[in-house]
């Protein structure tokens, strides 16, 4: 087991749960509940945004330097707590896929590489391709937030006709292809499959050209399978799509 992200602490708590029921042991049920004293300003929206304008910036700069893997997969990782935060999310979604970010999105999903692949991007070492297979899956989650907050709030179809990339062709047949390689990448193909969920949602035409065109039932129905024997999460998300189209 490795953590990959997130707070350290539920981490221990769930890789002990894992052991004990590996152990057989009975399952031992804890409550966390922490709220915040009274005394505690509480932060007002406009703070709220300012903090996450500053992170989204701060993400920006470190995606900026040339060559610093490690920057890189902080400021992805960054971007993905910020959207899954349960404040300003749609604030967050508009500032990454109205600005500069959704070009290394775009391009992280569809070619696993910051930018278009050409002859320098030849032969990458192992550890450079798990990287871009880390920011690959980072990308798919950032998406993947950001699309479902926007349709939560009935702003995606605006967002859509201002970045026609995140309904085009290329873009679709990347997520069907993460979605096709479930198998291997479940946790992609869970991603992926929440970005279709939620343009799907939005764009009549989109669904009606992953279900024709792009013919996308077919590997839907092979990672609902293996959603269904190996990710919980990847099964729910399968189902949510099928319902949609």
């Amino acid at each position: 087991l490795q953590r990959v992200s997130g707070c350290c602490f539920f981490y221990q708590q769930t890789v002990k749960a894992l052991f004990r029921a590996a152990k057989g042991e009975p399952e031992r049920r804890l409550s966390y509940n922490y709220s915040i004293p009274d005394c505690v300003p509480q932060e007002s929206p406009e703070e709220t945004k300012q903090c996450v304008q500053e992170g989204i910036d701060c993400a920006s700069a470190l995606l900026k330097k040339e060559g610093r893997f490690d920057s890189h997969a902080l400021a992805m990782e960054s971007l993905v707590h910020i959207t899954n935060a349960t404040k300003c999310r749609t604030f967050a979604a508009h500032c990454i896929l109205c600005g500069d970010f959704l070009s290394t999105l775009i391009c992280l999903v569809e070619a696993s590489r910051m930018e278009r692949p050409g002859t320098a991007m030849q032969g990458l070492s192992s550890m450079e391709e798990e990287h871009f297979r880390v920011m690959h899956r980072h990308a798919l989650a950032v998406l993947a937030n950001c699309l479902s907050a926007l349709d939560d709030s009935g702003e995606l179809a605006h967002v859509l006709k201002q970045q026609p990339e995140l309904s085009s062709t290329t873009f679709l047949l990347a997520l069907l292809d993460d979605v096709a390689n479930a198998t291997d990448r479940p946790h992609d193909a869970c991603q992926a499959t929440r970005c279709l969920r939620a343009l799907v949602q939005t764009c009549s035409d989109t669904k009606s050209r992953i279900v024709g065109e792009l013919g996308g039932l077919p590997a839907l129905e092979a990672a609902h399978s293996q959603g269904i024997c190996r990710n919980a999460y990847l099964e729910t998300e399968c189902q949510k799509l099928k319902l949609h189209l």
